[in-house]
């Protein structure tokens, strides 16, 4: 069987562009840079669309923060989508003097600093510690929180070992820690998002960043938003053919495990 013997199918955005057009009959000979313009802005309003749909794997990403004592707030990637899971790693480190390192499982001096630089002026409960990296890491999983919880929690500057966040999307996002932090963990705040795709652009033969089982619903969603500018009668033809392709994508790109649900069920009681 003679075969390609290659797995590199990845299709500039200018070639996905010329295929949604030509679904809705428009030939790459009839196609003019008010085409392509308006193919290259609709290809990103469909970014913003396909964000809406649930967790997209292939943009989750892992985030890392130091965590300061006394900080309540912690800026976020202004480019976040979702917040995922959140947790504290602690024993990254132990108490050797700042530029301590490990290799072979030995300590060895070295330029040993704040990845984000949040901390200025080191103190001496503040300083890596001696525990190797990779040994006796703890994981402690911290439970969102709403605006309202956040709200009506009376002691917002309580200090101890944070258990919950409250996530403020706003244009600049931050994630408030509560109780407010006690203890100096280097890189111990860590946190999956969901993060904005790049950009969809034409020139350069730029690709989308999509994976493979995503391309032909996107070159189908791609059409039928060019089909209402382009080719009206298109639309309801395109509809089924778009919603077939988007339940094989979400077939392909769905995390094979089980579903756990944990429910608190509390007793009300009305008083007065």
């Amino acid at each position: 069987m003679a075969t390609s013997g290659s797995r590199s199918f990845n299709p500039t955005l200018g070639e996905i562009v010329i295929s949604a057009f030509s679904r809705i009959g428009t030939r790459r000979t009839e196609l003019t840079q008010q085409h392509m313009a308006d193919a290259e802005f609709e290809a990103n309003l469909l970014q913003t669309d396909m964000q809406g749909d649930g967790i997209n794997l292939y943009q989750v990403v892992l985030q890392t923060q130091d965590i300061v004592p006394g900080q309540t707030a912690y800026y976020i990637d202004p480019t976040t989508v979702f917040m995922l899971d959140v947790y504290i790693r602690q024993n990254n480190y132990g108490s050797y003097p700042l530029g301590v390192g490990w290799a072979n499982n030995t300590p060895y001096v070295d330029n040993w600093i704040n990845n984000n630089n949040t901390v200025t002026t080191w103190t001496s409960d503040q300083l890596p510690m001696t525990t190797n990296p990779n040994s006796g890491i703890t994981d402690r999983l911290l439970l969102p929180i709403s605006r309202s919880d956040y709200a009506a929690t009376a002691n917002k500057g309580m200090t101890s070992f944070p258990t919950s966040y409250w996530y403020d999307k706003l244009i600049d996002p931050k994630m408030y820690l509560w109780p407010v932090p006690n203890t100096f963990i280097p890189q111990g705040l860590q946190y999956y998002i969901q993060q904005r795709p790049q950009n969809a652009e034409l020139i350069n033969g730029t690709q989308l960043e999509i994976p493979y089982e995503a391309m032909d619903y996107f070159v189908w969603s791609l059409a039928e938003r060019l089909a209402y500018i382009y080719a009206p009668n298109s639309v309801a033809m395109i509809g089924p053919r778009k919603a077939q392709a988007y339940q094989k994508w979400l077939q392909a790109s769905t995390e094979n495990v089980n579903v756990n649900m944990d429910v608190q069920v509390n007793s009300y009681f009305r008083i007065g």
